[in-house]
């Protein structure tokens, strides 16, 4: 997909997004952070090692402003917000025009080359993470989790299997909602768009948030 906010690394350096923001299932230790794993074991032998998941298993509450949160972008074009997870996370949900439920006046997407069209624009609805937006390549919304970035790196990237986002607004602020969105750690390829489900098996959720950021235009 040729959506000029989903190379997202230099973006992500750029930004200033304030920790915290977010309730998130704690796994006992007071951290916040990593999965348990599984702990089995077999025929007496030690305990499966746990896998080494980089964000929570469940943020239950998520939140944005100005304060925590970025957005950038224009409807014609597609916008995309970062929210800080806290711990070097971040919650990113882009909005691609061209790609459903994005569609043209006339109901077909125009084709996509960075610039968009007159007719494609991000409107507000109710977008279901079904179908098409199970796929990073064919989704007009698509809803990531990066764990551990450092600069313009991370560690694992998630992506999400379920739920829903509501957006409100893209007039000025991006006003939108999530609600029980499942993510799974995945490997996405830059060049081919190919997605991949990453054997470690690390999952996440977030219960519910609602996001209000100003929109920052490029000059």
């Amino acid at each position: 997909m040729n959506h000029f906010i989903r190379i997202w690394l230099g973006a992500a350096a750029a930004l200033a997004i304030g920790c915290g923001g977010v309730t998130s299932e704690d796994d006992g230790d007071g951290s916040g952070g990593a999965d348990a794993g599984s702990g089995e074991q077999s025929d007496g032998a030690a305990a499966d090692a746990a896998p080494l998941c980089a964000v929570a298993a469940r943020y239950d509450v998520l939140s944005g402003d100005d304060d925590s949160a970025t957005a950038g972008g224009a409807v014609d074009t597609g916008l995309f917000a970062f929210v800080g997870l806290g711990d070097g996370d971040l919650f990113k949900v882009t909005f691609a025009p061209g790609f459903e439920p994005f569609l043209g006046a006339d109901g077909v997407a125009d084709p996509q080359n960075g610039t968009g069209t007159q007719d494609d624009l991000v409107v507000p609805g109710t977008i279901p993470i079904t179908g098409v937006q199970l796929a990073y390549a064919t989704a007009g919304v698509a809803v990531e989790i990066f764990g551990n970035v450092s600069g313009e790196t991370f560690e694992q990237q998630y992506y999400a299997t379920g739920g829903s986002v509501r957006l409100d607004s893209v007039d000025g602020q991006l006003a939108f909602a999530v609600e029980e969105i499942s993510l799974e750690h995945v490997q996405i390829d830059p060049e081919t768009l190919e997605q991949t489900v990453d054997p470690s098996g690390c999952t996440t959720a977030v219960g519910s948030g609602d996001v209000l950021v100003t929109i920052q235009i490029d000059p």
